[in-house]
């Protein structure tokens, strides 16, 4: 049998008018564990918001990008490190959004 440790980290934070990643001071994870998180789950409680996770780092706008809204799926299921560390969120409309974030560092 093959086990694997894995390590989870959870945050909540509101995101506003400005593009922000998962660095962003609003969840305090560390640039070290958005590098090592392989799996990342993202559900807005209040509010909407638009999100981007691609290579070219497209920054989301109010138009741009997948929208995620409260307590409704879909839920952002996102997979490997590369795409965790691209997550880029911005509100979506005129009401800040209060999102929880897990991430799935093994």
């Amino acid at each position: 049998m093959i086990t694997r440790s894995i390590n989870t980290f959870f945050a909540q934070g509101t995101v506003s008018s400005t593009a922000m990643s998962l660095t962003n001071a609003a969840f305090g994870f560390t640039a070290t564990q958005v590098a090592q998180a392989d799996h990342v789950l993202i559900s807005v409680d209040t509010g909407a918001i638009r999100i981007t996770w691609d290579a070219a780092k497209t920054v989301p706008t109010t138009s741009k990008g997948m929208v995620i809204t409260d307590r409704n799926w879909p839920l952002a299921d996102i997979v490997g490190t590369i795409n965790a560390q691209n997550i880029q969120m911005i509100r979506d409309g005129s009401t800040d959004a209060v999102v929880n974030v897990m991430l799935e560092c093994g």
